[in-house]
């Protein structure tokens, strides 16, 4: 923190000696304080950018949006894109993907497709990462088709659905109760070596619900040789199975 508190009195030291910060100055500084965490900044940097006659390219908007998304100041974030396009910057990719993201998190459906079709009508074809921000809505939004659909979709992409996205649908169908739907996805990650402790917990967790106790305690077994067991979610997972089974002695060695 103290070193990105020296940026401003290095800025108006600069102004000082009679050195303006070029765009190569302030597209930096951006940068930094956007993944510093730091949205505020970022944004007040961009508006000194304007303000010094330079015009923010489309990454440099990216920055800011997302480090505002990330920090809940969404309508800032919207006002930040809507202003890149008034000064004819076209939004790329990630600007899309933060702002469906953003949306799909707080489960607002709506909001997401509308800045999926913004994008699509622009050129851009979404990626993994802006489909698994719509799965994730559309289960919000009990919308289990579309996410079936989109799921499918990804399976015909290059690289096939990331983990999020595989995770997302395990979680659905082990509500939804449909076992071999889960199993089906579960055996596919293990086979590709993509499974991870949320995979996992998943189904020991399904297996536990439904009385079957020695697949649960299979799974768990499966997860501590995985080398994966690392998060409290998991662990508490695999306790409960083995409080449930009995196994008393295995609980408490993970302690």
């Amino acid at each position: 923190s103290k070193r990105y508190d020296r940026v401003s009195p290095l800025l108006e030291h600069m102004n000082e000696s009679g050195i303006s910060p070029d765009e190569c100055t302030f597209n930096s500084l951006i940068q930094m304080f956007a993944t510093g965490g730091y949205p505020q900044r970022a944004k007040k940097l961009l508006g000194k950018m304007k303000y010094a006659g330079f015009k923010p390219k489309c990454e440099t908007y990216a920055a800011a949006i997302t480090t505002l998304s990330r920090n809940y100041l969404v309508s800032e974030a919207i006002y930040l894109y809507n202003e890149m396009k008034a000064s004819g910057v076209e939004p790329n990719v990630v600007v899309y993907g933060v702002l469906i993201d953003t949306f799909a998190e707080t489960g607002q459906l709506e909001e997401a497709l509308h800045y999926n079709n913004l994008m699509e009508e622009s050129g851009i074809a979404p990626n993994q990462i802006v489909l698994t921000s719509l799965i994730k809505a559309y289960i919000k939004a009990n919308c289990w088709k579309e996410a079936q659909d989109l799921y499918s979709r990804m399976k015909n992409m290059d690289g096939g659905p990331d983990i999020v996205a595989s995770n997302s649908m395990l979680n659905l169908y082990a509500n939804l109760g449909m076992v071999t739907k889960v199993k089906e996805i579960f055996d596919c990650l293990r086979r590709n070596n993509q499974a991870d402790d949320v995979s996992y917990t998943i189904m020991i967790s399904l297996y536990k619900n439904m009385g079957l106790l020695n697949e649960s305690v299979r799974v768990a077994h499966d997860l501590q040789n995985s080398g994966l067991l690392s998060d409290c979610a998991s662990y508490n997972a695999v306790m409960a199975c083995f409080v449930a089974k009995g196994k008393l002695r295995e609980c408490a060695e993970l302690v």
